[in-house]
């Protein structure tokens, strides 16, 4: 928590920030609604959505789409220009097949920023012949097939458009009709939005070069300042993992990092910077500066890179009465730790609370309290609008020991569900 800036001592600021964070987090692959609300807006006090497309804009970092998703969002990750390469040859590849002639569509609108390069959406209407609103539903499907990216974040922010390739037929995608309708109004583009322009292809030739393997292995580094085999199966990198191994090893004896046994649930050896195996030490030494605190509570959603704990991920998570429970990494799931240990399950936005040891009647009080935070909306993204929770630790809600305290804190009874909806 503390390496990746997650908690309220460690947080950064301002544009220097952001840029300290994607320092670590670059190539990692996230939920597109994640990055602002739950990444940057959680490690950056009084976050601004303007910095992230300023920096954009200038040309210092750029995202790109890893996979379509529902909901119009797919999974995204952002790197630093100069970075891209190494990255970007990661992306898992698509293989759903595209209808043909949305296929020709997309083509027509990525042989058009071949040529003319970065251009705004109604320049590719010009160059292709194809109305605006087509050219916009075609750069939105390109977006999730890694292919395309825009000068500011923007576009993402806005959503999906509301049309889509599907809508389109032949005789309509063609700008030539479009305009002899005689209508008056015109396309809008998204407001802040910039130009757009394709990435780089991949190289699969240089996917095994010992100067990338090298550059992702001290990324990883940067990112959890420990590698092991488990943290590494958190990416969803081509590269296997003896590879990075004999990087890990080479480091070492460079005497750049650390080999050894730093952290108990690890199977096998791990790998630090000399700074985190430092950092380790004084919280196993309780030294000053890294003292735990009694009321060090921290909601932290499923899916965060900070949280090591859930289905599919490094550190076991177990409910004492129910072998069978699974917390999966999933954006619409949080945890509540306290001292770094999971102590509730928030599952479905809020819908599920499942505490994972015995709460004291203090403890279940400050859980709840930090439910309110899931209503927090510092980048304006409005993933969760209410919570309507509707079970306590597998017990309908209005049953329950915490169902008088949610009425204190501003929940109201509904049908079989306690409700909180977000003040505008």
């Amino acid at each position: 928590m503390r390496w990746q800036n997650r908690t309220a001592e460690t947080q950064l600021s301002g544009v220097d920030g952001i840029i300290s964070i994607i320092e670590k987090l670059q190539g990692l692959t996230l939920p597109a609604e994640m990055w602002e609300s739950e990444i940057f807006a959680r490690r950056i006090q009084d976050y601004q959505p303007a910095w992230i497309d300023d920096l954009c804009r200038q040309g210092e970092i750029t995202w790109y789409g890893t996979s379509s998703g529902s909901g119009g969002f797919g999974n995204l990750s952002f790197a630093f220009r100069e970075d891209l390469p190494f990255f970007h040859y990661q992306m898992p590849k698509s293989d759903e097949p595209i209808d043909d002639q949305i296929e020709s569509i997309l083509d027509q609108v990525r042989k058009a920023l071949g040529k003319r390069g970065a251009c705004f959406v109604n320049d590719l209407s010009m160059e292709t012949g194809l109305a605006p609103s087509t050219c916009a539903a075609a750069l939105w499907e390109l977006i999730w097939l890694g292919q395309v990216t825009n000068d500011t974040f923007a576009v993402i922010r806005a959503g999906k458009p509301p049309f889509s390739l599907d809508q389109f037929s032949e005789k309509t995608v063609q700008q030539s009709s479009y305009r002899r309708t005689g209508r008056t109004h015109r396309y809008r583009p998204v407001p802040g939005s910039g130009r757009w322009s394709l990435l780089p292809e991949s190289n699969e030739a240089n996917a095994i070069e010992p100067e990338l393997i090298e550059a992702l292995t001290n990324q990883l580094l940067q990112r959890y300042g420990l590698v092991c085999r488990e943290l590494y199966q958190l990416e969803n990198w081509h590269i296997p993992w003896r590879l990075i191994y004999d990087t890990l090893v080479r480091l070492e004896w460079r005497g750049e990092i650390r080999r050894g046994y730093f952290v108990k649930g690890f199977s096998g050896l791990q790998f630090a910077l000399p700074r985190a195996a430092d950092e380790l030490v004084n919280l196993q030494q309780n030294k000053p500066g890294y003292q735990n605190d009694s009321n060090s509570f921290l909601l932290i959603n499923a899916s965060d890179p900070a949280n090591l704990y859930g289905a599919a991920s490094p550190l076991p998570l177990l409910h004492p009465m129910n072998p069978d429970w699974r917390l999966l990494r999933h954006p619409n799931n949080y945890l509540i730790l306290k001292h770094g240990l999971p102590i509730l399950a928030i599952e479905s936005k809020g819908a599920r609370l499942t505490p994972l040891r015995d709460l004291s009647s203090e403890e279940r009080k400050k859980v709840l309290n930090l439910l309110l935070q899931l209503l927090d909306d510092p980048a304006g993204w409005r993933r969760i609008r209410s919570i309507k929770v509707e079970f306590w630790d597998g017990q309908p809600i209005r049953n329950s020991e915490v169902a008088d305290y949610l009425k204190e804190i501003g929940f109201r009874d509904e049908f079989k569900v306690m409700v909180l909806e977000r003040g505008y």
